[in-house]
């Protein structure tokens, strides 16, 4: 199942990802940090959503 987590960089998004990812769950994570995820399964989206523009930035 493709499952997209927002703050996934955060402590609790980040266990959620984890969790996810180890019961083999295609994981798409939504940050505004621009961090890195050690998950090769996770695809990282840098989106700041309280920006009124974040419909125009590319996911």
């Amino acid at each position: 199942m493709r499952i997209v987590v927002i703050g996934a960089t955060g402590f609790v998004g980040s266990n959620i990802v984890n969790e996810l990812v180890e019961r083999n769950h295609d994981v798409l994570g939504v940050s505004k940090e621009n961090k890195t995820s050690d998950k090769s399964l996770l695809e990282l989206v840098n989106l700041d959503v309280t920006n009124v523009d974040w419909k125009n930035q590319s996911i």
